[in-house]
């Protein structure tokens, strides 16, 4: 047997050892529904229902795959200055009001006993201000009871087109909320699946989706799957879920298919279930492709309150057709127009959620200025079509082609199984209301997206038994058939392996030499730590396929992002520009420069301007900020004054005690120009 051979052999034993124990007969899933939710206020929005406190307040709930708290509005900041109160809630999923009998307030995140991760004061969508408190959840007949809440000290979920304008449950890898469920033994693995159902613009593109914890529902699935490991979490993609988005072909009515993506490269993509949409991606050249093959021109962007920020186009003029989303060359999920394009909604001023027929909304975010480069995101619209699998217990995901169905079958995740007498959750998504117990493997999914199989050891509990049966004791002699040649396989390639370094060591250069035990390489283990040494490393270039780009709108901290798109002309930015050109010597700032100061300039100043991202520079505004007069104007005076006893003129002690230099807002000097006194 060729010795490089035997690494498969070793993966292909320990795959069907897994597939075998990771999914557990008996273990207990949480099924939820993703519905229409009934709030106190007699409206509706789409989540997840979970009743909150004493006496129970029906919040709607969406999850969030970044962040690992959970976070809710309250009643008395719900940071909606934009809109009315009715509709605000209705907006936030409800508001959670501290008055609840069972809650209890906490000092901060600490206290409250949920993860840190997310508040922490860090480059990333980190909720810096926030209050908690502890309170009890119900749902789907499971009650946690002090389960921390965290509340936003600030307007985080954005007013237009936000991944996170209701209350999340945070199921990131270090979930309070799935370890609660795991602590509790509701669930045996740290897992979850996600169907967000369909929303369509017809009433048979219409039903409830699921949201399981601990397992998946293999009635909502159909065909292969597509399996990849869980990357770390990096600006670019903060769920870890990263594929190749390789093509996107457009499936016409009369048969006949085109392609979005050919002839440019494919899109690293980004899965964000949290996010609203099908998929974004660059307005320039793909969607410019998008709209040239449909023959279609869009009359703008969807900003309704509580919208999906899609494109809209009249209702005789919008594409008729599928999409087809190819991941990695080889798997696909196809989306059919229905669930494509939807008739917009908008929350009123009521708290109703409005429809309008008038127009037709694509659910495609093409990005455009500083976002153009962002990392495409498969967002929360695409898992109409298509199911999500997260186990972080074997650190994967997996997705599925959705199987719209009312029917159940949950299938539960973990290493090791409860008692049969186990609590099963009920199951709140049709009218089977009991988790099925009936274990079936996943399927495997070739190519360049599966991932490698985890060597966790297997565990299992035994149980006290008057009998075992004749398929367990089948059961577990195959295992242990396995089980034994596993071991003789590992032998094997332990000796190979041993004889070949044996080979290696004997052959090297005598002049390399081990480092003897009792040498001392630096570090003392037995002592205290040695003092930091800064770059005691040599410095390496970053590798070839590292990218440095800008944080999208979303990644950002509310400090950080861009709230407003008009200018109102603040001299120190255009100083800025104009000493970057001069330091950098590069054309495109001062370009910017000019084409500020020529688009801002009137007869008799210099205004201000709605929107600086059309290319006529949007409107000009009938206004001129006070910062030429508080700071212009003033700094002007004070090069010219002749005042020995001026304060605000600056000693420079080469030349004495002549006042020299006057310090504008940002602290950069200036000579003064008048006479010296």
């Amino acid at each position: 047997m060729d010795a490089q051979m035997l690494p498969s052999l070793i993966v292909i034993w320990l795959t069907f050892a897994q597939s075998i124990h990771c999914e557990c007969a008996n273990g207990s899933v949480v099924a939820l529904p993703v519905t229409e939710v009934v709030l106190s206020n007699e409206h509706t929005v789409r989540g997840v229902p979970i009743s909150v406190g004493t006496p129970p307040t029906n919040i709607s709930f969406l999850p969030e795959a970044v962040y690992n708290d959970t976070w809710i509005y309250n009643s008395t900041e719900d940071f909606c200055n934009w809109t009315t109160p009715a509709a605000c809630f209705t907006l936030r999923g409800g508001l959670y009001d501290t008055n609840s009998s069972t809650a209890t307030l906490k000092d901060d995140v600490q206290d409250a006993g949920a993860d840190a991760s997310d508040t922490e004061r860090a480059t990333g969508p980190n909720i810096w201000y926030n209050s908690w408190a502890t309170d009890d959840l119900t749902f789907g007949g499971v009650k946690l009871t002090d389960y921390p809440l965290g509340m936003p000290g600030f307007d985080i979920f954005t007013p237009y087109n936000s991944s996170k304008d209701q209350a999340q449950i945070g199921l990131g890898s270090n979930s309070t909320f799935l370890t609660a469920l795991k602590e509790a033994g509701n669930i045996i693995s740290r897992s979850y699946s996600w169907w967000f159902g369909l929303v369509g613009a017809i009433a048979d593109a219409q039903m409830d989706g699921l949201l399981a914890f601990g397992g998946y529902d293999t009635a909502k699935v159909t065909g292969n799957n597509y399996t990849k490991a869980l990357a770390p979490s990096s600006m670019s993609c903060t769920s870890g879920m990263n594929v190749i988005v390789s093509d996107l072909v457009l499936n016409f009515p009369n048969g006949t298919d085109a392609s979005i993506i050919s002839p440019y490269s494919g899109l690293s993509s980004c899965i964000r279930p949290d996010f609203p949409g099908i998929f974004t991606f660059p307005w320039d050249p793909y969607y410019n492709s998008f709209e040239a093959l449909t023959a279609t021109t869009n009359i703008g962007r969807e900003q309704g309150t509580g919208g999906y920020g899609g494109m809209l186009y009249w209702p005789g003029e919008v594409y008729f057709g599928d999409l087809t989303i190819e991941i990695d060359s080889f798997f696909k999920i196809r989306i059919p127009n229905e669930l494509l394009v939807i008739h917009p909604s908008n929350i009123v001023d009521n708290g109703r959620t409005q429809y309008n027929d008038t127009v037709r909304e694509v659910l495609l975010d093409p990005t455009v200025g500083v976002n153009k480069g962002d990392t495409s995101i498969l967002g929360r619209h695409f898992f109409q079509a298509a199911y999500l699998l997260v186990n972080y217990d074997s650190d994967s995901f997996t997705i599925w082609q959705a199987n719209a169905t009312t029917e159940s079958s949950l299938v539960s995740l973990g290493n090791e199984c409860p008692d049969p007498g186990s609590k099963v959750a009920k199951n709140d998504t049709s009218d089977s209301n009991t988790a099925h117990s009936t274990s079936s493997s996943l399927p495997s999914a070739t190519g360049e997206g599966t991932p490698n199989t985890s060597d966790d050891t297997i565990s299992g509990k035994s149980s006290e038994s008057n009998g075992i049966s004749s398929e367990a004791i089948a059961g577990i002699a195959v295992a242990a058939a396995f089980v034994s040649g596993g071991l003789v396989v590992l032998a094997v390639l332990y000796i190979l392996r041993r004889r070949k370094r044996q080979a290696t060591l004997a052959s090297a250069d005598s002049s390399t030499q081990l480092t003897p035990a009792n040498q001392s390489n630096g570090h003392d283990f037995n002592g205290q730590p040695p003092v930091y040494e800064p770059m005691s490393q040599e410095m390496q270039e970053m590798g070839g396929d590292a990218q440095a780009r800008e944080m999208s709108a979303d990644q950002k901290p509310i400090e950080l992002s861009i709230q407003k798109s008009n200018a109102s002309h603040r001299t120190t930015a255009g100083n800025s520009i104009h000493n970057q050109f001069r330091g950098l010597d590069q054309p495109p700032y001062f370009a910017r420069f000019k084409a500020t100061t020529q688009v801002l300039d009137t007869s008799t100043g210099f205004c201000a301007i709605s929107d600086v991202n059309p290319p006529d520079g949007g409107e000009k505004l009938d206004m001129q900020e006070s910062f030429v007069f508080a700071e212009v104007l003033k700094y002007i005076y004070l090069l010219h004054l002749e005042d020995k006893d001026n304060a605000l003129h600056v000693q420079d002690s080469r030349y004495g005690a002549k006042n020299q230099w006057v310090y504008n807002t940002e602290a950069h000097p200036f000579r003064v120009v008048g006479r010296l006194v």
